[in-house]
């Protein structure tokens, strides 16, 4: 295990969260505590507020649709971050058990090689997201001063419609402070998101690696006999107890994985439901503000709002992704077992294999909600279908409304024309 830094992916989510107080592991104080909070409070559950306030106050379908993907947006960023403040213990823990999994995997059958490929993936997924964000952020953080030296004059544009106390629309002292203040809350939640979603996204990678770790020691505890000869009768008890706790050792260490991922459920299980359900929403709402601009006449807007959807899907692929990876490395774990030589083996090797290929029959699979919704490729799938029904509703709504608007003009007109007529 030289020169192996499993944490390496970690290392960054860890300094952003702690840079602005959301990690609260055992040596985090009270005043950094309440650091974290006032941060959260000022940054996350005011502009959210600010959103839901804009909602209520704006009308036509369009713009209440445009809030909804941004509020919904910061209001996901901000439950996120409540549940790192309080599992932040739990996280130190399963790293801790992770290294223990890690130092048993580790020996002279293995150089750990997939484990340092999983953690080198989730390295670069990490980088390639988060630039990704900060690509769009930026872009956007833009926009209203592009806006605004279009026409001076107001009413001003913000890039998220919101409510704030200073007259934005009117004001040029109030549109610098809120733009401002949105630039800054996305570029902080920017980071602390990807790093919240790089979690789940480590855990799961580096659970299948594990696996697939597990079953290349698997695939090895008989092809020593391949290269010793017949030898004498007690040399072969010693192989055979050998390969015997070998195979205790691996199901030791599988039954230490099932374990890990149990926690790891646990702590994100109602996360990944809500980034479902949320991604639902988000998803179709961004699909239908794309389907009402026009990139000839908001060129800047669209270009952010197609950019913007791209990380919204990130964000919930990559864990039905790698979770889905979990799946597909425990299934193999019976297959290798099976076809190992263990025709040669003794009693006790058969039997304790009987008892294994038994109790692996059901593959281990990464679930939220006790068990109700696989994490894997599938359950994306579903999520996309369900958007796009949800946009097909929205198109429908847009249709009724307008359908309506023209029946009552033409309606108006006949009314006049008779009035005329009389």
């Amino acid at each position: 295990m030289e020169n192996f830094d499993f944490l390496l992916p970690l290392k960054v989510p860890f300094q952003l969260l702690k840079i602005f107080g959301f990690w609260f592991d055992e040596n985090a104080s009270k005043s950094y505590k309440m650091y974290g909070i006032l941060l959260h409070v000022i940054l996350a559950d005011l502009f959210v507020i600010g959103q839901f306030v804009e909602f209520f106050r704006v009308d036509g379908l369009f713009v209440k649709t445009l809030i909804i993907a941004v509020s919904f947006t910061f209001l996901g960023a901000s439950i996120k971050t409540k549940n790192v403040m309080i599992v932040s213990k739990k996280i130190v823990e399963i790293i801790a058990d992770l290294k223990e999994i890690i130092a048993l995997l580790d020996s002279n059958v293995s150089d750990l090689r997939i484990l340092k490929g999983k953690s080198r993936q989730v390295t670069k997924f990490f980088w390639v997201y988060w630039i990704m964000c900060l690509i769009v952020i930026s872009w956007g953080s833009f926009i209203p001063w592009i806006n605004y030296f279009q026409n001076p004059e107001p009413p001003y544009k913000l890039l998220y419609p919101t409510w704030s106390p200073f007259n934005h629309e009117q004001n040029i002292f109030g549109f610098v402070i809120v733009s401002f203040y949105e630039s800054l809350t996305s570029g902080v939640f920017c980071g602390v998101v990807v790093a919240e979603d790089i979690f789940p996204v480590y855990f799961f990678n580096i659970i299948s690696g594990m696996l697939q770790e597990l079953n290349e020691r698997i695939s090895y505890i008989t092809k020593k006999r391949e290269n010793s000869g017949n030898g004498e009768s007690t040399g072969k008890r010693t192989k055979h107890d050998e390969h015997f706790m070998e195979l205790l050792r691996c199901v030791e260490i599988h039954h230490r994985i099932k374990k890990v991922i149990q926690k790891v459920e646990n702590i994100f299980s109602a996360m990944i439901v809500i980034q479902g359900i949320m991604s639902v929403i988000l998803i179709c709402t961004i699909a239908f503000t794309l389907s009402k601009m026009s990139i000839m006449s908001e060129p800047s807007l669209f270009i952010f709002m197609f950019t913007y959807m791209v990380p919204m899907i990130l964000e919930i692929f990559l864990p039905c992704y790698f979770g889905n990876e979990v799946s597909l490395a425990s299934q193999k774990f019976s297959t290798t077992l099976f076809h190992i030589d263990w025709i040669e083996e003794d009693k006790n090797f058969k039997s304790a294999m009987k008892m294994v290929l038994e109790n692996t029959k059901t593959p281990i699979k990464i679930a939220a909600a006790q068990g109700v919704f696989p994490v894997n490729l599938w359950t994306f799938l579903r999520i996309i279908n369900s958007a796009f029904s949800v946009y097909a509703v929205l198109q429908s709504m847009k249709g009724i409304s307008t359908t309506t608007a023209s029946h009552s003009i033409h309606q108006n007109m006949r009314n006049s024309e008779s009035l005329k007529f009389q």
